[in-house]
């Protein structure tokens, strides 16, 4: 089965922004879900200038990317971030 990747940019207007930060119970949620049963590899690489965060996702395919897109307690949090970017003047990128 062939990996799945793809790359998200969140670009904050100045460093006095915070990003979002999903909830505890929420990153609990992924890593028990998706990162310990091997689906999900992620890291997260922040520009020079602290504006840009790269967030780099790795599936192991492109189902496990789907199972994860559909999920309710992912698509909870996806709004959430959405609104807070939206609020708050972060422009975010999805660059597969």
């Amino acid at each position: 089965m062939a990996t799945y990747n793809y790359t998200r940019t969140a670009t904050r207007p100045n460093t006095n922004v915070s990003y979002y930060t999903q909830s505890s119970e929420t990153t609990e949620y992924i890593k028990v879900t998706y990162k310990d049963t091997g689906k999900l590899v992620s890291t997260i690489e922040m520009s020079p200038d602290g504006l840009t965060e790269t967030r780099n996702y790795v599936w192991a395919s492109i189902e496990d990317w789907q199972e994860f897109i559909v999920d309710p307690v992912i698509q909870n949090y996806l709004m959430e971030r959405d609104s807070y970017n939206a609020s708050n003047g972060i422009v975010s990128a999805k660059l597969v």
